[in-house]
């Protein structure tokens, strides 16, 4: 029987050296993972060659033709013929000069590899010429000689059919309308990082987005048209300097989204976002979650950008010293506002003070949703026992093997997820709004929800373009609260942006919608639960269909032994 796992042949392999196009095919699958890959890349070549004004012209998402015209230095004959040479650049010559980068694009690699999965042009011309050179590749190879072409001084490099004669990467990417998303979120963070330069966005013939060159404050207003005046944190040290543009204190939210640029370029970095994120929530309290943009310019031999294929992560040196110099920065930046009082109980006040919950406190009138209250703690299904409340976030119980450990925001939304999959196959209740809610959706996910229109309006969503990015929202579903149809619309088009082209599992819109309500609809972590109201959760473990994780993914439960338990202490 054929179990699916591969048998190694009799005759062992002969091992081969390679070609070279497939080397840099293979090659191509670390840089290039999608067009916004090959997009960034490309746009980071533009930068470094002092261009003031890019134009992006798309097709089809960038899977049909990715065009990027600049006006920069541009290049020689000699030089356009070495730049589809894997590892040469004109950006670093010796192994030191990655102690200190100070350009974008390094490694050489980003011409090889995209000119080895598309059909690619390039023209350039520099100021001292009189005329600029076409180079043409497919798939590896070169076409013809260079040849002679009239072009402004600059470079111009169109990608066309990309990943088309490599099946095995064409069948992982997705709709054009996604594509395009990932696209155009790739020039909205080159445009913050790099607000001296223009960018110019075609998509199918139109200009869809244009940022003018002017100052930091003018393109993060032009490019993300906060409804809030944010909060600006300022501060230089031996090293270090900190511009950040955060959501003021008042404002209330359980997610946020912290974009972080280090010396012009859009990283990841766990732990500098979360001395932002942490520094909020010790200081505001729960449900001030920070969004914003922050800007750091770090000493470039203090940070090693080689450490990531697309360059989106960074290591940091000194970084723990930085992490407590923004804290401090951060938590300056609050106290010098008035209203931070307001949100920052102290100790004593927090000890007699109960805090607000969705379930706070039912009176007995109010018990239809809760089992009458026990008088001991319950048995429940299957002889499990609820024992109590840890950290306000995870119930604690005990059956015959052990103690069991309940993430609440996790289970309610796993038990809340497969009741409105069944409303789904009957149909939602849909409650019509008296005035239509206007919201502005970021960029990016415009083409997304024109796209995820039909699957919206399933799950009880009609909505309309408003003019100027701004949408109206004029149903929603019964189960959902107004207020938290904003949130709801985001996460879910942020969940189909975040999909990853080399995913196996196919991805459910629906499936998304449905868990994003449902994530919204449900117990928080760092709520406080009575017993009344833990019982009448884990009542519904007994209702559940398959599997021990919630929609996202996230583990419901977690169990330690009784037989570890005693073998830890030595019992046994």
């Amino acid at each position: 029987m054929d179990s699916g796992i591969p048998v190694p042949s009799q005759a062992p392999r002969k091992i081969v050296k390679l070609n070279e196009t497939l080397i840099n095919q293979i090659a191509a699958g670390e840089v290039v993972e999608r067009p916004a890959s090959a997009l960034k890349e490309l746009v980071e070549n533009s930068l470094d060659a002092g261009a003031r004004r890019i134009e992006i012209v798309l097709k089809e998402g960038g899977m049909e033709e990715l065009t990027v015209i600049d006006n920069g230095h541009g290049m020689e004959a000699d030089d356009l013929i070495l730049s589809v040479e894997r590892h040469a650049t004109s950006k670093i010559s010796k192994a030191s000069d990655l102690e200190a980068i100070g350009t974008f694009g390094f490694r050489g690699e980003a011409l090889s590899s995209i000119s080895s999965v598309s059909e690619i042009e390039i023209k350039s011309r520099t100021a001292s010429g009189s005329q600029g050179n076409q180079l043409v590749m497919r798939y590896g190879s070169l076409i013809d000689d260079l040849k002679p072409v009239g072009v402004a001084v600059g470079t111009t490099i169109t990608v066309k059919n990309l990943f088309q004669k490599i099946p095995a990467r064409q069948k992982f990417l997705r709709s054009a309308g996604t594509e395009f998303s990932h696209c155009a979120r790739v020039i909205k963070e080159m445009a913050l990082g790099n607000p001296q330069v223009g960018f110019y966005l075609h998509h199918q013939g139109r200009l869809v987005h244009s940022y003018a060159p002017g100052t930091r404050a003018d393109r993060l207003d032009s490019i993300l048209r906060w409804e809030w005046k944010p909060l600006r944190v300022s501060e230089q040290a031996d090293g270090v300097t900190v511009d950040a543009f955060l959501s003021p204190p008042h404002l209330l939210q359980d997610r946020g989204e912290l974009l972080l640029f280090i010396n012009g370029r859009s990283v990841r970095n766990k732990s500098l976002t979360a001395a932002i994120r942490n520094t909020f929530l010790s200081t505001l309290g729960s449900h001030h979650e920070p969004s914003g943009v922050v800007f750091l310019e770090i000493r470039p031999d203090w940070v090693d950008v080689n450490v990531h294929p697309q360059k989106l992560e960074v290591r940091v040196l000194r970084q723990e010293a930085i992490y407590q110099w923004l804290t401090a920065s951060v938590r300056k930046a609050l106290a010098q506002n008035p209203g931070v009082r307001e949100f920052a109980p102290s100790p004593a006040e927090l000890k007699v003070t109960e805090p607000t919950l969705p379930f706070a406190a039912p009176s007995r009138s109010q018990y239809s949703f809760f089992a009458p209250p026990p008088t001991t703690a319950p048995l429940l299904t299957e002889g499990l026992r609820y024992l109590g409340q840890f950290k306000a976030s995870y119930l604690v119980c005990e059956d015959s093997e052990g103690l069991v450990l309940f993430d609440q925001h996790a289970l309610h939304e796993k038990l809340f997820f497969e009741k409105l999959e069944a409303q789904h196959h009957t149909g939602f209740k849909i409650q019509a709004l008296l005035v239509p809610k206007i919201l502005h959706l970021a960029r990016e996910l415009e083409p997304l929800l024109a796209e995820q229109k039909g699957n919206l309006l399933e799950m009880g969503f009609e909505i309309e373009a408003f003019g100027d990015g701004d949408i109206a929202v004029k149903t929603r579903p019964d189960i959902l609260p107004e207020n938290e149809i904003e949130r709801v619309l985001n996460e879910v088009l942020q969940a189909i942006l975040r999909q990853e082209p080399a995913k196996k599992e196919p991805f459910s819109p629906v499936r998304s919608i449905l868990a994003t309500i449902a994530c919204h609809s449900v117990v928080r972590s760092n709520q406080s639960l009575s017993d009344l109201q833990a019982h009448e959760l884990l009542q519904g473990l007994g209702k559940l269909e398959e599997g021990w994780t919630c929609p996202h993914g996230r583990p419901v439960l977690f169990r330690i032994r009784f037989q570890t338990i005693e073998k830890y202490f030595e019992r046994k």
